[in-house]
């Protein structure tokens, strides 16, 4: 694999008709991808779509976002089954989301799902995708809310995806061993280049988070994982590195998390 896409959503409804010919551009470019669940069902379609590629570096990750916690009570017994199978490396996406708090579950709620998902990842010895979302003012407590709980004697390899945080908070994180994965959004939102430049290169994963936040040269269009190139593209920018080194050290940064 020349570079990963380490997040991404075929298995939204979006992609229902093209997923495969997504994936296909994808693979003649050498990527890998990891498609992640969100909830129940697309947790199970990305374990189908993966299957598909038995022989090809598209991976799983399984897990209930924020967004869906409120659908029903946690299944950790489900989420321990479907996380054994071999394409899933990892569990999520989870974690805390307060920018919009009237539209989603509560805070507490959102807490006892992240446990769940911690739980499950010590017991597989797998990673955790944290999903940790809020305002300028409300952002700080989603982060301190989920290091909380990977510090109270649950610590697990845990990666921040899509983060758009200060980069104070990128150290935060650092500091507690976890890594930080950028997407498009740092193309085209110049106050997070001080954060993409407080994250060292082999603590730093890239992402497209697709199909949303398309990098700046595709703004409008439906993200994909071929445009991840882009994420690294302006990862060597802003770190004054060549785009080749970028590649090869965030790429063997996602081998390692995620034990491919």
């Amino acid at each position: 694999m020349r570079i990963i896409d380490t997040h991404c959503h075929l298995n939204f409804k979006v992609f229902r008709d093209t997923y495969r010919e997504t994936i296909e551009r994808a693979l003649a470019k050498d990527m890998g991808l990891i498609i992640i669940g969100a909830a129940k069902d697309t947790s199970e379609r990305a374990v189908m779509i993966a299957h598909e590629y038995t022989n090809d570096p598209v991976y799983v990750a399984v897990g209930q976002h924020p967004s869906h916690v409120g659908d029903e009570p946690f299944d950790g017994d489900w989420l321990t089954s479907l996380a054994q199978d071999n394409k899933v490396v990892g569990i999520g996406e989870t974690g805390i989301d307060l920018y919009r708090p009237e539209e989603i579950a509560s805070h507490e709620l959102q807490k006892e799902f992240l446990t769940g998902h911690v739980h499950v990842a010590r017991a597989l010895d797998k990673p955790l995708i944290i999903h940790s979302r809020g305002t300028a003012e409300t952002l700080p407590t989603a982060i301190e809310d989920v290091l909380g709980v990977l510090r109270g004697g649950m610590a697990v390899r845990a990666v921040f995806h899509c983060f758009t945080g200060t980069a104070k908070q990128a150290q935060q994180i650092l500091s507690t061993g976890c890594m930080i994965s950028f997407t498009g959004v740092i193309t085209f939102a110049k106050e997070l280049e001080a954060t993409v430049k407080a994250v060292s290169l082999d603590r730093l994963m890239v992402e497209t988070d697709s199909p949303y936040l398309a990098p700046a040269r595709y703004r409008g269009k439906q993200n994909e994982p071929l445009y991840v190139e882009e994420v690294a593209l302006k990862v060597a920018e802003i770190h004054g590195k060549e785009y080749d080194e970028v590649l090869e050290q965030t790429t063997q940064n996602a081998i390692e998390f995620f034990g491919l």
